[in-house]
Order: C-alpha cells, then structure tokens, then sequence
C-alpha cells in the first residue's frame, strides 16, 4: 500500500468511529507505515495499555474495599 492509500483506509475507520478495525488495521500495516509513525504508533499502543491496566487496577482496588466492608 502508498502512504496515501495507508492514511485514506485508516481515515475511513476514524470517520466510521470504527475504533477496532481501526487498531486491527494498524496491527496488520504496521510494516507498511514510514519508521518515525510505526513508532508513534507503538507508543500510543503502550500508553493505551498502561492506562487500561491502571482502570482495571483501580477497579479492583474499589471492590476490594467494598467487599472488606461488607
């Protein structure tokens, strides 16, 4: 695929609000992108992991302190 093919597939998630065929597609063309936007890319997939992580942690933070009450 050219960069421009790449963008304009991609754009086409974003603008269906696809956020899941969105990341899956840059999964599957993360090869196909330049080196500084693969890792753009690899970056914000690692923030998006931390701050699932600190949700769930924090979640489970709170129902332990609600079952220790009980």
């Amino acid at each position: 695929m050219t960069h421009e093919e790449l963008y304009t597939t991609f754009m086409d998630f974003v603008e269906k609000n696809d956020e899941i065929g969105a990341r899956q597609f840059l999964i599957d063309h993360l090869n196909d992108f330049p080196e500084e936007i693969r890792k753009q890319i690899a970056f914000e997939f690692f923030v998006d992991a931390v701050k699932k992580d600190e949700a769930i942690e924090s979640i489970q933070k709170r129902a332990l302190e609600i079952i220790t009450q009980e």
